[in-house]
């Protein structure tokens, strides 16, 4: 039986995690521990896939075999999505009907997620449903069990919809943002014919002092002729281009250093006022590491996910990483899965490499 506060302390969790989404992982830890399960998730299906959106559960292995594979076979939640929102499910009972299959047999036996409560908790295209698997030493579907899950879903279900309401908010706010003002080196945005629409407060200070980034009759060029041709056609590119991903990366010799000027040339996005090319100039004199909103333009990386990565490219072990962030190991750790998966790299000496090769 769980106590009021315990509850209190489930449904704090999870409207604490509305707010600030990197906090899922440790709301449906407090869900998992006052449950004594084996693990707690949120799935979320968009069409024919689905993904492990936010999950407490010690084995990060079957969760990205699940999403990787095992995810598209999953009959038990394809029952759970064709029945009505807010309906509690017995695991055993859904796991029965199917119970040779390859998804059985192969991902949900080996790593004890044969038994639990599934639930459908939004309605819509894309439907997020919760799970529960319960441990094996005996069967989850108590009446104590099944009257708690009952008595969370509503409290679920109000705390994605406020997350959803905020993040659109979010979304909303960013589109007023130019995106030159994201980035903390000097930013511009130039036009396919290279003049300039835009440059954020340290743009404006680097092209008054710069000997090697000049402007002539608002026309931005490199006092190096080889490099100014290599910017021209950079900012071509990306002017015909829209994904974030498309970036060219210039290296621009100066007279004051050893070190070169690393302009990075990218779609300005959607949120500029015409098409054109964004602009980053980074300083390794002035910055030792890639500009947190480089990274999270270049791989689509959520805030928390670019903090990470840099705090993994500065040689901070997890546990540190987790201390510092104020967040759990097991959400950074998440976190530090969905880098390697956005970035295309699989240990932390690939991603350090990586963010290395963005600067001299």
């Amino acid at each position: 039986m769980v106590a009021i506060e315990q509850f209190s302390q489930m449904v704090t969790a999870m409207h604490s995690a509305a707010v600030e989404p990197d906090r899922w992982v440790d709301a449906l830890t407090v869900v998992r521990t006052a449950l004594d399960a084996n693990a707690t998730g949120l799935v979320l299906t968009d069409g024919p896939r689905r993904a492990v959106r936010s999950c407490s559960f010690t084995d990060s292995e079957a969760m990205a075999a699940y999403d990787e594979y095992y995810g598209r076979f999953d009959y038990v939640l394809e029952a759970v999505e064709r029945s009505a929102p807010g309906l509690v499910h017995n695991g055993k009972t859904l796991v029965a009907l199917n119970p040779r299959s390859e998804f059985h047999g192969e991902w949900m036996c080996p790593y004890a997620l044969d038994d639990g409560a599934f639930v459908r908790v939004s309605a819509g295209p894309k439907t997020v449903s919760f799970v529960v698997a319960g441990k094996r030493a005996e069967p989850f579907a108590t009446t104590d069990n099944m009257r708690l899950v009952n008595a969370l879903v509503p409290q679920l279900q109000r705390a994605l919809r406020t997350e959803h309401l905020l993040t659109e908010l979010r979304d909303r706010a960013a589109l007023r943002t130019h995106p030159a003002d994201a980035v903390g080196a000097p930013a511009m945005t130039v036009a396919a014919d290279m003049t300039l629409t835009y440059t954020n407060t340290a743009a404006e200070s680097l092209l008054r002092c710069s000997a090697e980034v000049l402007t002539r009759s608002g026309h931005l060029y490199l006092s190096s002729p080889a490099s100014d041709t290599d910017l021209r056609r950079a900012v071509s590119r990306a002017a015909r281009e829209t994904g974030p991903r498309i970036a060219d990366t210039l290296r621009v010799a100066r007279r004051t250093s050893p070190r070169p000027l690393i302009v990075h040339v990218m779609p300005a996005g959607a949120t500029a006022a015409q098409p054109g090319a964004l602009v980053i100039v980074v300083d390794p004199d002035v910055h030792r590491e890639p500009p947190k909103q480089l990274l999270r333009r270049l791989f689509s990386l959520t805030d928390s996910e670019a903090e990470v990565a840099l705090r993994i490219g500065r040689g901070q072990a997890l546990a540190a990483v987790a201390d510092e962030l104020i967040l759990s190991l097991a959400t950074v750790k998440t976190h530090l899965q969905h880098v390697y998966q956005k970035t295309d790299t699989h240990r932390q000496g690939e991603l350090v490499r990586l963010l290395l090769s963005l600067m001299p």
